[in-house]
This record gives C-alpha cells, structure tokens and sequence, in this order.
C-alpha cells in the first residue's frame, strides 16, 4: 500500500507542477527544486483504519519529497457536508494535490474540483462510488488511487476459518427470517425498512422505498423541500443525508457479526474515557483536534403550493 501510494503521489504531483504549463522551459525566477507543496486531506471519521491509511499517505510523501511537502489531513466527523467544508476549504486555497479517505470523502473532493489531482485511498470501488458506469478500470478524470477491496473467495474462506459453523443464507431463509421480522415489528407498531437490500421484501410488508429520503424529511418537518442533488452513499442507498454520530469500538455488547468492534481491548478503554458531561462520546477535546463550523443552510421551499 505504502509503495503503491507513492508512485501514485509522485505522478501526480509532476501533473501538478508541469500539467498546467504552456512552455517546456523551466520559469528563471521559481526554483522547482525548491517549491513546496501544499497537500489537503479529507478523512471521513476516525477509525483505526482510516487513521492508518492516512498515516501510510503522509509517510509516503514524507519519504518522497521530505521538507518540501506540507500536508493538512482534517477530520470530517463522519459527516459528508462536513468533508464538502474542507475540500471547498482546500480548493480555495490551491492546494498542489488533495487526498480522499473513504468514499464519502472522496465523492465530496470529486465534486468540489474537477483539476485539482485527487489520490483516493480506503475505496472499495470508484466506479461505484463516482457513479462511473460502464467501469472499465480508470476515471478517465483527475481522481485516481488505490482499492482496499480484498479478493472476495479469500474473505469467503477467513469467514469460515473463523465462524466454522457459518453457512450459507438462501433466499428461502432470508424471506423466512424478513417475515418473521416485519410480523414482530408491525405487531409494535412498526415499520421494517431494509438498508439497500433490494425490494425483495416489499411484498410482505417492508417499506423498501429508502431510510432518511427526502420525504421524510418532509414529513418530519411538515415542509416541502428543495434540496441539491446530491450522490448516494452507496448503489442502493436512497437516504438523502448521513452523519454518524456514534464511533466504532464503543459497543460493549460484543456481538460476533457487527462490524463496528474490531477489538475488545479497545471497547474497554474507550468506555473507561467516556465522560457524561463532555460533548464528545468518547474522552475531551485536545489540542490537535480540529473543529469545524458546518454551513448551514435551509431547504425549505417557501412557494406556494395546490397540492
């Protein structure tokens, strides 16, 4: 990963230096040698993961340009408004090259600049995740990186090292178990809405038509809406707006499926920071924590309307 960043950030930073250029002749007054680069970086959330990922990127421009690189890696909190903040925040300043860590970060960068060269990394597919399709294996525009997609039949044989009891769901058992679950949910007085799995369950009772979708923000808020147009999260996902306000590592009910805990050791520790009276869930501001105003902005459509 590391080596594979780093032929990806030295091509790109000679696009930076000589793409925009009309002449082949070095300029008399600026010292190429000399320059230093300015890199931006949009990391979704903290996660042990997409800290290691962004820590492998600095290292590798470190390694390859030294002191002539400086590079600012801001958190988005797991909010996507908040990663389009920081790319809007990069663009205006010119940066030389900006990084995107996760695919909301990344779609956020993409729509920020279309020329300024973005390096991708913790992507599982951007053909996906720019909504490029037919994917032929390049973006055929200024974002390029490097997949975290692990080869499927390696994960299929590691899940059942681990969980040797696993075995496959049917269809027949996904119904059967989709059923009992909107039975016990419609008996409470609720509504089942699976998470872009398709509509295969609609049939019997479940509301397939997306989570937090313009609608119900609508009905929530008894307002009509005009909102911009905005990618989903994921091929599937119908929700409008997505921000997490938990952390992964929290959890201590342990469960062996849920992905959000990683490690045990770390749940304990992270517990112990927590704090009820500070504004974080886990622990207290420090010093090189970095906070951002989100734009706010309404939606609200004030035209009349018949209907």
């Amino acid at each position: 990963m590391k080596k594979m960043l780093k032929l990806l950030t030295a091509l790109l930073l000679c696009m930076a230096m000589f793409g925009c250029s009309s002449s082949t002749e070095p300029s008399e007054n600026v010292s190429e040698e000399k320059k230093v680069y300015k890199v931006g970086g949009v990391q979704l959330l903290q996660h042990e993961a997409l800290d290691a990922a962004s820590q492998g990127f600095t290292d590798a421009l470190k390694d390859l340009l030294g002191d002539q690189v400086e590079i600012t890696i801001q958190n988005a909190s797991g909010d996507y408004n908040s990663s389009a903040t920081i790319a809007n925040q990069f663009v205006s300043e010119n940066v030389d090259l900006i990084m995107a860590n996760a695919t909301p970060a990344l779609q956020a960068v993409s729509a920020a600049t279309a020329t300024i060269p973005v390096v991708g990394v913790s992507i599982s597919h951007y053909g996906t995740a720019l909504s490029i399709d037919p994917w032929t294996g390049k973006t055929g525009t200024n974002v390029t990186g490097v997949s975290d997609l692990a080869p499927l039949d390696q994960q299929a044989d590691q899940i059942v090292e681990i969980f040797p009891e696993a075995r496959k769901v049917l269809r027949e058992d996904r119904i059967e178990l989709g059923r009992a679950i909107i039975q016990i949910a419609a008996s409470h007085g609720m509504t089942v809405k699976p998470c872009a799995e398709g509509d295969f369950l609609a049939p019997y009772g479940a509301d397939c038509s997306g989570c937090m979708t313009v609608s119900m923000y609508e009905q929530a808020l008894h307002q009509r809406l005009k909102v911009p147009r905005q990618q989903p999260a994921r091929k599937g996902c119908a929700c409008y707006l997505g921000g997490d306000i938990g952390a992964y590592n929290t959890c201590a009910h342990f469960c062996r499926y849920c992905y959000a805990n990683y490690d045990a050791q770390t749940v304990r520790m992270n517990l112990a920071r927590h704090d009820p009276d500070s504004p974080l869930l886990i622990g207290h501001l420090s010093p090189e924590d970095q906070v951002h105003d989100a734009n706010q902005e309404s939606w609200i459509d004030h035209q009349l309307s018949m209907f």
